[in-house]
């Protein structure tokens, strides 16, 4: 039997992929001189990573039913 990532944090990741892509904004509007490029760098890896998460559990659950988790 084949493992699939759980689906039912989803929601709780896309979040905080939106409050990471909103950090990574407000960081960027800021003048140059006063940004901090290894939190920054930091915010970019970390949203990288939470896409990438976000990304394959939508991948893993498209060939399951929603319902009863068997496959389609």
């Amino acid at each position: 039997m084949e493992k699939k990532p759980l689906a039912t944090f989803l929601g709780v990741f896309e979040q905080k992929l939106d409050k990471l892509k909103k950090s990574i904004k407000c960081e960027i509007e800021k003048p140059k001189k006063d940004r901090s490029k290894a939190a920054l760098k930091d915010l970019i890896h970390q949203a990288k990573e939470m896409r990438n998460h976000v990304k394959a559990i939508k991948q893993a659950n498209e060939r399951f039913c929603p319902h009863c988790g068997g496959e389609l």
